[in-house]
């Protein structure tokens, strides 16, 4: 079965979205993937690099243990 996992952020906000596909390809930044937010100078980095993949990896892993996971209400 499959699901999501919803987890709260605690120190202060995340705006950043990051991405990590099969180790190698990675994309991260600050775009929602609307119309607005590509008129409000915001991006996102788009790589096929398994250093730069490995290191966000890391950094999520990281932010994850300082985060709470979201219970349904």
């Amino acid at each position: 079965m499959f699901g999501v996992k919803i987890y709260e952020y605690l120190p202060r906000m995340l705006h950043a979205k990051t991405v990590v596909i099969d180790g190698n390809w990675s994309m991260v930044g600050t775009a929602n993937m609307d119309y607005r937010a590509f008129f409000n100078y915001e991006l996102n980095l788009a790589t096929a690099d398994s250093g730069l993949a490995a290191e966000l990896k890391e950094q999520f892993i990281h932010d994850l243990k300082l985060s709470e996971l979201m219970q349904p209400q």
